[in-house]
């Protein structure tokens, strides 16, 4: 099995960060590095962040002044040694199957991308709604990386972020949205994954 780091960027998420980092630490596809990129956060998340690393060794935490998410992305992808990498924002969670389910669709697929669907949720867990992709063929059905822009809901092969330098500009809103259209246009081969497990988690 092939190493998939997952960046996690977290600031001020004590409240949800714990339930996030567990669901990485529980998946069923066990060859991770889980990089936390804790964004100068000024709540309590450094510390439960500290506690989880010396509980389980795949966990890179790594300690920045507040950047934005952006800027912790991307140090995220600079410090990322997997085959594979994906997303997860510290106040969202997976599936246990989440990354298995990616990684056997990338490599059945010989997928540059593969894209998956979103549940929406309450912070208590109740589901609000799902999206769930159709499938994507080039030129024909391409809309799926644009209505699932989200970079968390998204499986890339780590070598296209390096051939071609990608990185998420830092200081803008909708950081997500540029991302997934240049990959859209990179890729040679993309696929969808009909599952919804990525877990939204959704703020009044």
């Amino acid at each position: 099995m092939e190493k998939v780091s997952v960046i996690v960027p977290v600031y001020n998420n004590e409240k949800f960060v714990e339930t996030c980092i567990w669901s990485l630490c529980r998946q069923t596809y066990q060859n991770l590095e889980i990089l936390v990129i804790n964004d100068g956060s000024s709540d309590n998340s450094g510390q439960i962040l500290e506690r989880m690393a010396e509980k389980d060794e795949r966990i890179r935490l790594i300690h920045q002044k507040n950047a934005g998410v952006s800027a912790a992305r991307n140090k995220g992808v600079e410090l990322a040694e997997g085959e594979y990498l994906t997303f997860v924002d510290g106040d969202d969670y997976v599936s246990t199957d989440y990354i298995e389910k990616f990684y056997a669709c990338a490599k059945k697929r010989k997928a540059e991308l593969v894209i998956c669907g979103v549940t929406y949720v309450e912070e208590d867990g109740r589901i609000l709604k799902k999206i769930q992709p159709g499938e994507y063929r080039r030129f024909e059905k391409e809309e799926w990386a644009a209505r699932i822009s989200a970079v968390g809901s998204h499986f890339y092969k780590r070598s296209l972020w390096e051939k071609y330098r990608i990185r998420f500009q830092e200081g803008e809103r909708g950081e997500d949205m540029p991302i997934s259209l240049l990959f859209s246009a990179l890729c040679d081969k993309i696929c969808t994954l009909p599952q919804c497990g990525y877990y939204y988690v959704q703020h009044s």
